[in-house]
This record gives C-alpha cells, structure tokens and sequence, in this order.
C-alpha cells in the first residue's frame, strides 16, 4: 500500500469508529514542511514527543469532497491540514491560493502526531478502493408503481442506453474497460416520483457524471413519456456525491 493510501485507510478507520482525527493531536503552530512563505498557514497539530510517529488523518467525508472537484490527494490533504480540516470549501480556497507551489502535489509529510488506533489495513483499503472504482447506479421512479418485470425492463433499457453513450464517448472507454475489469458494478436504488429523478439529473449536470434519463413508451402500464429510470456512471465516490442518501431497491 502506497503513502497515500495508508493515510486515507487510517483516516477511513478513525471515521468508522466516530473519531475525530483532529482530536487525537494537540493543538500548536506549524514547526516546518513544505509551504511556501507566501501560503496561508493554521496547522493543527505539532510535534508533542521525540518518539511519535509521523502521521496525521484528514477527516475522511472532506477528503473526498475535494476529490471530487478534481483536486488531487496531496493538495486535498494539505489544504485541509492547513486550514485546520474544519471545513472542506476552505481547504478548496487555500489549494487554489497555492496553485504555483511548486510541492502542492508532491506526497505530503506533516509534522509528528499520534494515532491510538490500530486499523484493519486491508478491510480498509478494500473500502478506500471500492470508492474509486467505477460503477453504474439506477435511480427508479417509485411513484409510478411499476411492476417487478416493468421495472427490470426499464433498467435494462437503461443500462443499454447509458453503455452505449459511454462507448461513444472515446475519454471514457478507458474507463468501461476498467469497470467491465472489476465486475462491471450496477445497483439500482429508488427514486421518489419524476421530480425528483429531474432533480438528480441536474445535480449529475452540475458533478459532470455522465447520465441517461429513460422515458416510457406508455404501451404498457404507464403513460407514455413517463420517466421511470435515471442512469448514472462513475466512479463510486462520486456517484455518491449525488445518490449517496437513497435506499437500495
């Protein structure tokens, strides 16, 4: 396991157990690093004893919010440490600040904290990878009561439509590759009316995910133009960032 990925594992356990990483460090200023003098600076920790280990957690939920806006993992880590990981639009600013820091994106060593923990690595790893890894999600319009065939065929037709918008599209047919390469993960979730579906459609606009909108032919029972499925593909974490909060169906 690479640098990066230890300390999002770790950062992922204490947030599993309810743990604050930032209220296992004590508080203090900055005692050296990377930044430049003209960088904005309010570290959350320093060095409280010769014999502890060189770690520091940003808090998990954060972490992935600056992912998401395409920050990589070392700014999204230093921006966070240096804003105190209170709150990820700041930590966004201070990375955007810093774009001409010639070590934003060089592997980020922080000054000496502790860790009362002692994570499952491996469990942890296959959570942090399971975030990344790409996946098709199905949002389905409940209020339509569709039955159990109607709805496999809906989703069907969407995985059809939104697979072949994929295809076409020549940046993402590396990724196709990579999720046909893990088992090609689809779930299918429910949605609460077309409202609601046009709702997530726009916030998927907004995350630039790529998406597919299903509308009925009506020759069986629903209206025609109904809209009964919403596609989406990305990578999990970012999905996530749209559908996270809905039940499986």
């Amino acid at each position: 396991m690479d640098n990066e990925d230890e300390q999002l594992a770790r950062a992922l356990a204490l947030s599993l157990q309810g743990i604050d990483p930032t209220s296992l460090m004590k508080s203090g200023g900055h005692s050296g690093g990377d930044v430049t003098s003209t960088e904005k600076q309010n570290p959350p920790h320093k060095t409280s004893s010769p014999d502890q280990r060189n770690e520091w957690f940003p808090n998990l939920e954060r972490m992935q919010i600056l992912l998401s806006m395409g920050i990589s993992e070392n700014a999204a880590k230093r921006g966070l440490y240096y804003t105190g990981d209170t709150n990820a639009d700041q930590a966004a600013a201070w990375v955007f600040e810093n774009l001409e820091n010639p070590d934003l994106h060089k592997p980020f060593t922080p000054p000496q904290g502790a860790s009362t923990t002692t994570p499952d690595y491996k469990a942890l790893q296959a959570s942090l990878d399971e975030s990344r890894a790409f996946k098709m999600v199905f949002v389905v319009n409940m209020s339509l009561g569709m039955g159990v065939g109607k709805i496999a065929t809906q989703v069907g037709h969407a995985t059809l439509a939104i697979y072949k918008t994929l295809l076409i599209n020549v940046s993402e047919q590396v990724n196709v590759r990579e999720w046909e390469g893990k088992g090609a993960k689809k779930i299918v979730l429910k949605g609460t009316n077309a409202e609601h579906l046009l709702a997530l459609k726009q916030m998927a606009e907004r995350q630039n995910i790529i998406h597919f909108m299903i509308q009925d032919a009506g020759k069986t029972q629903v209206p025609s133009g109904s809209i009964t499925v919403l596609a989406l593909f990305g990578k999990g974490y970012h999905i996530d960032e749209v559908t996270g909060q809905l039940s499986l169906l």
